[in-house]
């Protein structure tokens, strides 16, 4: 759970937790609430990367004398596990667009993750300092 002293905003940097990002390479910032159609998504995706894994195999065998692949199964059975664990692991996130050292360039980058009314406030907050930084 995050909370004010968290966030830290000093000598150019921006401190969350263990982590820190110099303000110069931040663009941009934003508090996302994470909708319905994000946890579908983000469950199809995971539940389509592991049953491919299976499919790449023949474990037609495994299943005795039904003719059932593996990776179907697995498909099945880890989409609601997926998306059950993805509704309740975060429903807000503070983010940055952040301008990498390398060749990945401008991207995105989640800094946080929140589940409560306190913890989007936090947030709130934290994006209108950076803003008010930045500018």
């Amino acid at each position: 759970m995050f909370n004010h002293s968290d966030f830290t905003i000093s000598e150019g940097q921006l401190l969350v937790k263990n982590d820190r990002y110099y303000l110069s390479r931040i663009k941009s910032v934003e508090v996302v609430e994470i909708t319905l159609r994000y946890h579908l998504f983000k469950a199809l995706a995971f539940s389509i990367l592991a049953s491919c894994i299976l499919w790449l195999f023949d474990t037609s065998d495994f299943m005795l004398d039904y003719n059932i692949n593996l990776g179907d199964v697995v498909l099945v059975v880890t989409f609601p596990i997926a998306f059950a664990l993805s509704c309740f692991s975060s429903r807000y996130q503070l983010k940055i667009e952040f301008d990498h050292t390398d060749e990945v360039g401008v991207q995105w980058v989640t800094i946080a993750n929140g589940r409560s009314k306190k913890e989007f406030d936090v947030f709130v907050e934290v994006k209108n300092r950076l803003i008010q930084v930045l500018v």
